[in-house]
């Protein structure tokens, strides 16, 4: 039977590959499910990290690659679309390897002279990529940047200098030398352009739907980053890459072709477009989608909340994000109040819950604003008064 450290090990490398967690978060689970004496999985599904569904997934996945019967880059990807599409895992299976009959070795190697030329990687570097981007059929991109040879942003200056090339029709030396110039430099795409005196505003003209579906949070930047390189050395449409791989359902797709033919006839600016699609995100039948498309100048009104008192224990640097994080799937597993949690773990006294308490009814009542509210509390916390005596001390009493 593996051992339950080295199995958790696997897991939280799986799951930081597939971008489906963050580095910290990740640690706070491990930690946690040491003091709790828990599974990393059922503390993820705690946290609200992952489904119950998806850490199933993931530990399945984890034992196909120990198995061998699964490449390791094969189940990052199906886990990503697992977790974040809500893909059934055999069809992610189905679906991890689809792009390998599309992009042949010529094909990559439109990628590859780039990297190489411009300076992004070295020979060996290379060669080991390309071969285990046509052994799996990940993107070459993909492949490099699991290996630690390149960078996402690099990745992207890459991408958008071979855009130039296959979809504006620039030079490929001169592609070669903007590119290089832009790395070295630790410059943008644009500005590597003014120094050329080459027109910046090309840059404009490369926006895609990956780009605005990224931008809406409907994929992730890799996600993003490996559909364009697929739709470039393909020459295969973006919307199609982004379909056949399961990156964004039909009703975002759709609403992104829309909104990207808007953008393009200069009737809607890119931001505007990325908030649009944000609200469509809950959209499920083309019905709510078109409502929604038909009431794009409607200003979207959010409803007023009182502050949560860990918010304003937060913001008065009482509280650090973290002591939440770590304290909330406790608080959830004993049904306990979140602030309670905290007092019992003394994270924060009584004390200060009182202050916050009273600190909190004068902001509720729209007696005093924010920033008076944290100063007095600050205050009435480090000097042991009464916040109403602090609120005095400033001349904030009504």
């Amino acid at each position: 039977m593996p051992d339950e450290v080295d199995v958790a090990l696997k897991i939280g490398d799986l799951l930081l590959r597939s971008d489906v967690i963050t580095l910290e978060a990740l640690e706070d689970a491990v930690t946690l499910a040491g003091k709790m004496h828990m599974s990393l999985g059922r503390v993820l599904e705690m946290q609200g990290s992952m489904t119950e569904y998806a850490v199933a997934c993931a530990l399945h996945i984890a034992s196909m690659i120990d198995d061998q019967s699964l490449s390791l880059d094969h189940g990052v990807k199906a886990l990503m679309m697992v977790a974040k599409q809500n893909i059934e895992l055999e069809t992610a299976l189905r679906k991890v390897a689809a792009p390998a009959a599309k992009v042949s070795k010529s094909q990559t190697n439109a990628l590859a002279s780039l990297l190489s030329a411009a300076g992004f990687v070295t020979a060996r570097q290379l060669e080991e990529g390309m071969s285990q981007s046509l052994n799996t059929g990940l993107p070459l991109g993909m492949v490099l940047i699991n290996l630690n040879s390149l960078t996402t942003e690099n990745l992207q200056l890459a991408l958008q200098g071979l855009a130039l090339v296959k979809l504006l029709g620039m030079d490929k030396d001169t592609c070669i030398q903007v590119t290089r110039l832009a790395r070295l430099r630790s410059a943008t795409l644009r500005r590597s352009l003014e120094m050329h005196n080459l027109n910046p505003a090309m840059v404009d003209e490369l926006f895609s739907l990956a780009d605005l579906l990224r931008m809406a949070g409907f994929i992730s930047q890799l996600q993003a980053l490996s559909a364009r390189e697929l739709s470039l050395v393909s020459d295969q449409p973006i919307e199609e890459v982004i379909g056949e791989c399961a990156y964004a359902s039909e009703i975002g797709l759709a609403a992104g072709a829309h909104l990207m033919k808007m953008i393009h006839e200069g009737t809607l600016a890119t931001e505007h477009a990325a908030l649009i699609l944000k609200r469509l995100k809950a959209a499920t039948t083309p019905e709510e989608m078109a409502q929604v498309l038909a009431n794009l100048d409607e200003e979207e009104e959010l409803p007023e909340r009182s502050l949560e008192m860990t918010d304003l224990l937060k913001l008065s640097g009482v509280l650090s994000e973290k002591e939440v994080q770590i304290a909330t799937p406790i608080a959830l597993a004993g049904r306990i109040p979140l602030v309670k949690t905290l007092v019992d773990a003394n994270i924060i006294s009584s004390q200060t819950v009182s202050l916050a308490s009273e600190c909190k009814d004068y902001l509720d009542e729209g007696m005093i604003s924010l920033e008076q509210a944290i100063i007095a509390l600050v205050y009435a916390i480090e000097n042991s008064v009464k916040f109403s005596h602090a609120l005095n001390l400033f001349g904030w009493s009504q």
